[in-house]
């Protein structure tokens, strides 16, 4: 009776051991448990933010290339289209070179003809001399004409000159015909390439045309 007393007395203690055991162990399962998923879930949150930087380095150098493309894709359209004006330009000018230089060709021929017309020839240079008169009158002074000139043009330069002291020279830069007046250090220039180079200038001016 004694022994199956005291193995009653010491059941409910054993019991009570066992079963605070049991949830110590349930409590540590729990703990460990919870602390578990609490790692798995930062290592997936770590997981997810490293792809996350990795994506978005990935689109910001896809970014870049396309943006040094792009860059490199607007410098050769800019240089395409620089070369294909400046070629427009050069055309542009080789035309308007031919364009002018066959234009003042036939001035060059028909100042050419005037210059063999005889009297209407004289009567031009006489003219164009005589508005130099009065500086002619000054001291003595040199005409110069094309030396095809000098005989044709003698009398048109008395005419033009009554009472001057001057001296009629042949001048070989004259070309197509007209007479130059030097008095002292001025020159008077009334020569027909001086009339025809003004008239180029002049045109060139007025249509905007810059031929080289």
């Amino acid at each position: 009776m004694k022994a199956m007393a005291q193995k009653n007395k010491n059941g409910p203690l054993g019991t009570q051991s066992s079963a605070d055991a049991q949830r110590s162990e349930i409590f540590e399962a729990s703990v460990l448990k919870s602390a578990s998923m609490e790692a798995q879930e930062i290592v997936q949150e770590g997981e997810k933010e490293a792809r996350k930087i990795v994506e978005e380095a990935r689109r910001s150098s896809v970014d870049t290339q396309l943006d040094a493309y792009r860059r490199a894709a607007k410098r050769a359209a800019a240089l395409e289209a620089a070369v294909a004006r400046r070629e427009n330009r050069d055309r542009l000018l080789r035309y308007r070179t031919q364009l002018v230089n066959g234009l003042f060709a036939e001035a060059q021929e028909a100042a050419l003809a005037f210059a063999q017309s005889g009297q209407p020839y004289a009567a031009f240079v006489q003219q164009s001399l005589a508005r130099h008169r009065d500086a002619c009158a000054q001291g003595p002074c040199r005409v110069l004409v094309r030396k095809a000139d000098m005989a044709a043009l003698e009398g048109a330069v008395q005419a033009a000159l009554p009472g001057c002291a001057y001296e009629l020279c042949a001048d070989g830069t004259i070309a197509l015909g007209g007479a130059r007046l030097a008095c002292g250090s001025v020159l008077f220039d009334e020569t027909l390439d001086d009339r025809l180079a003004s008239l180029r200038e002049g045109f060139l001016g007025r249509c905007g045309l810059r031929v080289q």
